[in-house]
């Protein structure tokens, strides 16, 4: 039961009530989830068909990555702010609407940042097919995890997590889903030792850098 503060919310009540939806239609059987679920595990077929009872729930899948970055967002926005509560239950104001704003552009920006990256990496070094399968995965990947923050975010607004560990969450399932989408390139574009190596000067130069430089600003904004 959502506190009676936030309840007071009919747009917050309304997202959770409307992506929970999504997230039954996406899980039930010939859903898309579970179609993304075995994209994961193919990492060696260039294309995938679907069957067409799945085809069915396609539409649902821009709705899933727009609940990966609205509720990933609101994680981030009620885990970091002590008055996040009583900021989402009132009426918008500047103070409130532009950290929530924020908040919510960040995965939605880390996301594009990751995929225009890896795309023009790939595009440089000559192009290779096989790009078409880490889309798959990288797009997998983040659909999967959409579900999962809006779980957090229900515990979080219904005080059944403490905001230390609605952090640690938040950052063990981001982990999650980078350490899938780099280990599934690493498994489709390792051939030798040249290509080791490429790929861990592009996570050292462009994937762990930038992440260390934000969470250090983080850190020394506390």
């Amino acid at each position: 039961m959502i506190e009676a503060s936030l309840a007071q919310n009919p747009l917050l009540v309304g997202l959770i009530l409307l992506f929970a939806l999504v997230d039954v239609l996406a899980w039930s059987r010939g859903g898309i989830l579970l179609q993304e679920l075995r994209t994961l595990s193919d990492t060696h077929n260039l294309r995938t068909f679907a069957g067409s009872c799945s085809q069915r729930f396609s539409q649902l899948k821009p709705l899933l990555y727009v609940e990966y970055c609205l509720f990933f967002g609101l994680c981030i926005f009620a885990t970091i702010n002590p008055h996040a509560g009583q900021m989402l239950a009132d009426e918008p104001t500047t103070d409130s609407w532009q950290p929530l704003v924020i908040c919510i552009a960040a995965p939605l920006l880390w996301y594009f940042y990751q995929l225009a990256l890896y795309r023009w990496i790939c595009f440089i070094c000559g192009g290779d097919s096989r790009i078409s399968i880490v889309d798959r995965v990288y797009k997998a990947s983040h659909m999967l995890a959409a579900p999962v923050f809006l779980t957090l975010f229900a515990l979080i607004v219904t005080g059944y997590l403490s905001p230390i560990t609605s952090a640690v969450l938040l950052i063990v399932v981001f982990i999650i889903t980078q350490v899938i989408f780099i280990f599934s390139g690493i498994k489709i574009f390792f051939s030798n030792f040249g290509s080791l190596c490429l790929i861990i000067l592009y996570l050292c130069a462009l994937e762990i850098a930038p992440l260390a430089v934000i969470a250090a600003k983080i850190w020394a904004g506390k």
